[in-house]
């Protein structure tokens, strides 16, 4: 228990001088973790001090802004690498996104304090006209050469196409016209985790649920996954103009354009990355099917996509800005 005691005996010193106040220095919990000496015996039940240490810890995660919390690049014990030195880190770098920087090749960002809706629309069925105020209409999935939506596709709980294809982004627009982007397998979609794109039984509850929540829904290719590049840098990939719908940590929405650059897949995720720090990512539809207007009270103010001579648009994505 000599370890045990030390330890003790350090922790108290530092929960005297105040540490475990909300008020303090920002790198005390990382300096006493670098402190921690190796032990070559495990102790099979958890040290009051440790418990200390712990509760102390996330009292202070709650309480000070992460870009506060000065954490040692090297010397931190292994079991809390993970959480000091990438989840701090990713904590104190979303926070100083709340307004993203102006970039012109972002066609719209709706931020989280903005109220914002989307509308998922299917050509083929009677829908409404842009309304008063700002609206933004764009092509969102991609449309085959039979004129029709590719991918399970459908709208406010119709479906339109059940054909299931392997893309792993699946976007989402509810009732009141919150949108979300997801990995298809995510949990938060229907509570449990379904693997509706290979299991019978899963396909119906998946289906259910849409029909139940009245939900919209499409798919495409997801390129950034939980903060992540998705897409792998492989020689020859096809470089075109790319539009891509994101989220971000802070839940705002964005459509960000390549305007006529062409890039690879992977190109354009990277600079989303870089640029944005989206959390979720997928592909829109571009190419002969690229239409894209900015509408203004009902009438269209400027265009940014231009389908090519006959290509039948299938589906469109209509996000507003509310007044």
């Amino acid at each position: 228990m000599k370890w045990n005691r030390w330890f003790g005996v350090l922790l108290a010193g530092y929960l005297a001088s105040g540490w475990a106040n909300e008020v303090g220095e920002p790198n005390d919990f990382a300096n006493i973790l670098a402190s921690i000496p190796k032990t070559e015996r495990p102790y099979s039940i958890p040290q009051p001090p440790l418990i200390q240490l712990h509760q102390s810890l996330l009292q202070r995660v709650r309480s000070t802004p992460a870009e506060w919390l000065s954490v040692p690049e090297s010397g931190v014990h292994r079991d809390y690498q993970h959480f000091l030195q990438k989840t701090i880190s990713a904590f104190a770098k979303a926070n100083t996104l709340s307004s993203p920087p102006q970039d012109p090749h972002l066609l719209a960002y709706y931020g989280h304090n903005q109220p914002h809706g989307a509308e998922l629309i299917f050509t083929g069925l009677p829908h409404t006209l842009p309304q008063q105020g700002r609206q933004l209409e764009i092509t969102a999935a991609y449309t085959s050469d039979i004129q029709y939506p590719v991918g399970f596709f459908a709208v406010q709980g119709r479906v339109i196409n059940p054909a299931v294809q392997p893309w792993e982004g699946l976007v989402t627009v509810s009732a009141n016209g919150q949108l979300e982007i997801r990995h298809a397998g995510d949990v938060s979609l229907t509570g449990q985790t379904l693997q509706w794109t290979t299991s019978q039984q899963d396909y119906r509850l998946f289906v259910q649920q849409v029909e139940q929540r009245k939900l919209s829904v499409f798919q495409s290719h997801l390129l950034i996954g939980m903060g992540r590049n998705l897409v792998k840098n492989l020689e020859n990939q096809p470089k075109v103009p790319r539009r891509v719908l994101f989220r971000d940590r802070q839940g705002g929405v964005g459509i960000y354009d390549s305007l006529e650059e062409p890039l690879t897949l992977f190109e354009v995720a990277e600079i989303l990355l870089q640029n944005h720090q989206p959390f979720h990512a997928v592909n829109l539809d571009m190419g002969s099917y690229n239409f894209c207007v900015y509408y203004y009270q009902g009438g269209p103010q400027r265009q940014c996509g231009i389908p090519k001579p006959k290509a039948h648009l299938s589906n469109l994505l209509r996000l507003t800005l509310m007044q």
